[in-house]
């Protein structure tokens, strides 16, 4: 494969696979003020009730109340329908603790990329079985000096399939793999931690790392390390640029790989 096609490959399976798996939810908290209210990164704090925070790869999100949180990808969802809710427990005043629960379905996308020759990430000759994909997971954020933000969060994850699903047909694709891992291995867990805070002026900075591990049949591991700078061109829409490097051990064998990350987050009351 050559790197333009493997590139263009990762950057549309990226973009499809992108709603259940790493949604970043957007935050906001009692008791923290002016813009930190409308984070980046995924914390435990929700937003103000009724405001909505969209992104390009990531999970919209909408607050519905004080504590709840509901998200889906607005383009996405008709070929992988999925709804997160993040939950929010606690909250003093200086840590916010929130549960987040997601289902997801991801056949309909799984059969989509069947195509045969240049193009397709799975062969036609599978049969690709009805997928649930399930998380549970616990957030947990604070904050420090009202300008640094951490967070940690842990994850559980399963999948219930109709039918086993060939180990041929997955997709050995960083950031891909890692997400759709679970649909081979039964189950798995993820754990994170990301800190974001004030630089000066308008630019603030995230970094973020996040690791997979599969203990069905071996341990296998997966990790994505992130920074990024931010940049607030408005007062609620925030823009992203920054590298990824992940770390993946896949069918063939163990890989690095360092790539670039745009994105921004868009607040809107609706």
């Amino acid at each position: 494969m050559t790197n333009q096609t493997f590139f263009s490959r990762l950057v549309w399976a990226s973009a499809l696979f992108s709603l259940p798996f790493f949604g970043t939810p957007a935050a906001g908290q009692t008791g923290i003020s002016g813009d930190s209210l409308f984070l980046f990164s995924n914390t435990a704090y929700t937003l103000p009730v009724r405001t909505g925070g969209f992104a390009l790869l990531h999970n919209a999100r909408y607050a519905v109340s004080r504590r709840v949180e509901l998200g889906f990808h607005p383009l996405a969802m008709f070929l992988t329908p999925d709804i997160e809710v993040k939950w929010k427990h606690l909250e003093s005043g200086r840590y916010t603790l929130s549960t987040w629960h997601s289902v997801s379905y991801p056949s309909p996308l799984l059969r989509t990329v069947q195509i045969s020759g240049a193009g397709g990430f799975i062969s036609p000759e599978f049969d690709i079985p009805d997928i649930f994909a399930i998380q549970n997971g616990l957030l947990v954020s604070t904050t420090l000096g009202g300008r640094h933000h951490l967070t940690g969060r842990a994850i559980f994850e399963f999948a219930l399939n109709t039918s086993a699903l060939d180990n041929r047909t997955t997709i050995d694709l960083p950031i891909v793999f890692p997400r759709s891992a679970v649909f081979y291995e039964g189950y798995g867990f993820a754990a994170g931690l990301s800190a974001e805070g004030s630089l000066f002026g308008r630019f603030s900075y995230l970094a973020d790392t996040d690791a997979w591990f599969f203990p069905s049949g071996g341990m296998d591991f997966f990790s994505e390390n992130t920074l990024g700078l931010i940049w607030r061109t408005g007062k609620k829409f925030k823009l992203m640029a920054g590298g990824k490097l992940t770390y993946g051990e896949y069918p063939f064998g163990a890989q690095w790989h360092l790539l670039p990350v745009v994105d921004f987050r868009w607040f809107l009351r609706i």
